[in-house]
């Protein structure tokens, strides 16, 4: 079973970037972008709290793996998106991609790049379908593109913004909210 877990930001305010992890830590402080910075912070924050409600210690430190961070000594897999003020969390035994995305106009700019061949009654709808398309084709390209099991969720923030949350993986796929990261 893959978890997939996912945490509004929107109202939280940030007064020290520290995690657990030196290298994240190190990765995060030299981030110039506030928003950039808020949302690998608490992607990252995400994922220790995954983890440790997952009873899987951490402290080992985490390694880049074919562009991929990975956790060290673990037997289980993770997969980091954020997009907007929605951070996101996939963890599985098998490999796993996960891919969030904020709905808005911007993406009618990769309608070329999908070549979807519908037609939609509204903009809206033309919107959702290639949020959808995007995320899953985001997602697995973080596995390489093998899985059996691709799954979506539309989601509205805090904030009323919507999103698309899409994992991709090999086992069955199970989405949680979390409402406050302890």
């Amino acid at each position: 079973m893959v978890n997939v877990y996912y945490y509004d930001f929107s109202s939280d305010n940030v007064l020290d970037y520290s995690l657990e992890s030196d290298a994240r830590n190190k990765y995060v402080f030299q981030i110039k972008n506030e928003k950039r910075k808020k949302q690998c912070y608490f992607v990252w924050k995400l994922l220790e709290y995954v983890l440790a409600q997952n009873g899987i210690d951490y402290s080992c430190g985490f390694f880049v793996k074919n562009g991929k961070w990975t956790l060290k000594g673990a037997k289980m897999d993770f997969s980091l998106s954020h997009s907007g003020d929605v951070v996101c969390v996939a963890l599985g035994r098998k490999m796993v991609g996960v891919d969030i995305e904020k709905l808005s106009d911007k993406l009618l700019k990769i309608e070329n790049k999908l070549q979807i061949k519908k037609k939609f009654l509204t903009k809206e709808d033309k919107i959702n379908e290639l949020a959808l398309e995007w995320t899953k084709y985001e997602a697995s390209y973080k596995i390489n593109g093998f899985f059996n099991e691709a799954k979506s969720i539309f989601i509205k923030s805090n904030s009323l913004e919507d999103y698309c949350l899409t994992c991709v993986a090999n086992e069955e796929i199970n989405f949680i909210k979390v409402c406050k990261l302890t």
